[in-house]
């Protein structure tokens, strides 16, 4: 496992799908938000219903981007990828150190990396559930912690 300690900033739905009657009580502006945070587009739509049926269309997407509770911590989904690359490459070369083994290039590390990520997508998917729950923890410099299992 791997601990991810970073300086993050996260917004989306998760959970089950509103009813219709619940999304058509949203603004178009709220509706047009949902889908921006999931990247999806609605090119097609004209009326408030059409974006209604995108939103439930795409409910399951991950977001592109997720914020606490509070809207104190907010991160990107790219970015929380670019970290999660970074702590697991450091994690393996710890690990190698620690064996003692040196690495003789930086293609051999990022070979070891990507054999022992775990998925990406899921990943994220997990954790911007939980952030999106509050159930992310932070250490006393407000760093998210975050544990993945490879």
């Amino acid at each position: 496992r791997v601990i991810l300690a970073a300086w993050l900033f996260l917004v989306a739905a998760t959970g089950s799908p509103p009813s219709k009657e619940e999304l058509r009580k949203k603004t178009t502006k709220q509706l047009k938000a949902i889908l921006s945070s999931k990247g999806a587009r609605c090119k097609k739509c004209l009326e408030k219903d059409d974006y209604v049926e995108r939103v439930l269309e795409t409910w399951d997407w991950a977001p592109k981007e997720a914020s606490s509770p509070d809207g104190k911590v907010q991160i990107t989904k790219e970015v929380f990828m670019n970290h999660l690359k970074e702590g697991y490459r450091r994690h393996v070369k710890e690990q190698r150190e620690q064996a003692g083994h040196q690495m003789d290039e930086e293609e051999e590390d990022n070979n070891e990396v990507g054999k022992r990520l775990p998925n990406l997508e899921q990943a994220w998917a997990e954790f911007s559930a939980k952030l999106q729950q509050g159930d992310v923890k932070t250490d006393e410099n407000g760093q998210l912690i975050y544990e993945v299992n490879a």
